[in-house]
């Protein structure tokens, strides 16, 4: 048995996720910015956020064509960052001013 570690989780989870028919949906009802997601998977959270790590590479790779190339991992920083503030807001209850 292989040992349980970051990469031997994803490459788990990149299985299960290839043998999938995945269906994922978003839904932010008006007057929030709350997002709620639904998914086939069955495998919660962390399914849903190998998911969209997938899905958010995918949405880079268009939107990558209009940014210079010796700007990429300027803009790859960036983003990130956005979600840091994003996901520390969330947790912390409320929002952080940049």
């Amino acid at each position: 048995m292989k040992e349980l570690n970051i990469e031997t989780f994803s490459e788990i989870m990149d299985e299960m996720i290839t043998k999938s028919h995945v269906y994922m949906t978003f839904e932010m009802k008006e007057g929030t910015q709350e997002v709620e997601l639904c998914d086939n998977l069955g495998l919660g959270p962390v399914g849903q956020f190998f998911v969209l790590m997938k899905g958010m590479a995918a949405a880079f790779k268009e939107f990558e064509e209009m940014i210079e190339k010796n700007k990429k991992e300027e803009c790859v920083d960036a983003i990130l960052e956005m979600l840091k503030e994003e996901i520390m807001e969330e947790q912390n209850g409320h929002k952080n001013n940049l």
